[in-house]
């Protein structure tokens, strides 16, 4: 018997089934903060979860007495396939017991003092750095692609040419018309941010100043010459256009931390036992 709530007998097969469900989770957190996997530390996690979800799910079944038969027959029509050979009557029981789960939670949540604007406000005025646009760079660039059928070395002697002429006087508007393999616009590429074009064609030309002209590189496109016309820092983003989000962000927040209390207050009285302790 791996776990005990109240009474209740958790069978492993459920604590496995909320690890698998938590997995891709997990394994983001641990990417985000540069941490080795550790599958016991899944297990606490999946483990915690089912705990406050049967607590939940426990004082529901106490708190609300009914729920809608036919939002249980609804249900059950569009996600028996799921429940595979069990029984109808359990699977409805267990509609029953995530719907009055459901109301339960609304009951908790419905209490809470809805998110005002002005506290979204404030959050903006403390934080603007979070708020604030990507730095952008115009530029325009000379390239000559190096494909299967195009030998390296002809495109490398190609884009030394043209470094040359370049070094010599001629205008890069006009050697990228002659020359370039994307001559369009005399390889102006417009403004853009950060994650726009290849990695490596970001790396230079974000290093660069307005005005500057870069040497040869190379990307996956092939050899590229860059110019950079023009650099803006990231401007701030108005508070009317993040409000809405900031407002749900914080009322989701919000209404998590009454659930988390409230499950906590039903833990302190809970009787949890299992094999680990």
């Amino acid at each position: 018997m791996p776990l005990t709530i109240n009474g209740e007998t958790i069978p492993q097969a459920r604590l496995d089934q909320e690890a698998e469900r938590l997995r891709p989770v997990y394994q983001q957190h641990l990417q985000q903060q540069g941490l080795p996997p550790n599958e016991a530390d899944l297990k606490k996690w999946a483990r915690q979860n089912v705990i406050e979800q049967t607590l939940l799910a426990q004082e529901a079944s106490e708190t609300i007495k009914s729920v809608s038969k036919k939002a249980v027959d609804r249900i059950y029509e569009r996600t028996k396939q799921q429940f595979g050979n069990m029984p109808e009557k359990t699977a409805r029981d267990l509609i029953v017991r995530h719907l009055k789960t459901q109301q339960l939670i609304k009951m908790i949540t419905d209490q809470i003092e809805p998110v005002s604007e002005a506290e979204a406000k404030e959050y903006y005025d403390q934080h603007p750095g979070e708020f604030t646009g990507p730095e952008q760079v115009h530029a325009a660039h000379i390239v000559k692609h190096v494909k299967e059928e195009t030998d390296n070395a002809a495109a490398y002697a190609a884009i030394r040419k043209i470094q040359s002429d370049l070094k010599a006087g001629k205008a890069f508007d006009e050697l990228a018309i002659a020359h370039s393999d994307c001559p369009s616009k005399a390889g102006d590429l417009g403004f853009f941010g950060r994650g726009q074009m290849v990695q490596g064609f970001e790396d230079v030309v974000f290093g660069m100043e307005p005005g500057q002209i870069s040497d040869v590189f190379r990307t996956e496109f092939g050899y590229h010459i860059a110019r950079v016309f023009e650099k803006k820092p990231g401007e701030p983003i108005p508070f009317s256009e993040v409000k809405a989000e900031l407002v749900k962000h914080f009322s989701e927040h919000r209404r998590h931390g009454a659930v988390q209390a409230f499950v906590d207050r039903l833990r302190k009285k809970a009787v949890i036992e299992d094999t680990e302790g």
